[in-house]
């Protein structure tokens, strides 16, 4: 039997995006003494009474929080810019 646990007290969701029937969590959490972000999809509950983790996802540590949000700074950049480049077409 598969467990399952609704986000951490100690944890603050910062964003749930939805993708299809699942959906892909941003959440601060709190564990051990250690605060990290994790990025994880949650899938629905088959009695329909909420969501689970899946093992798909990731965790950032503090320090690498500044390097991932220049990579994601980069990544809109390059979106955008190719939105335009579509546009011009």
């Amino acid at each position: 039997m598969r467990e399952t646990f609704d986000p951490p007290a100690e944890g603050i969701n910062l964003v749930s995006l939805v993708r299809g029937e699942e959906l892909l969590r941003a959440t601060w959490v709190h564990y051990r003494s250690s605060s990290f972000l994790s990025l994880r999809i949650w899938t629905p509950r088959k009695d329909g009474s909420g969501y689970v983790p899946t093992k798909r996802g990731a965790t950032v540590r503090k320090h690498e929080l500044r390097d991932v949000r220049d990579a994601i700074d980069s990544a809109i950049q390059l979106a955008e810019r190719e939105s335009l480049e579509h546009e011009s077409r």
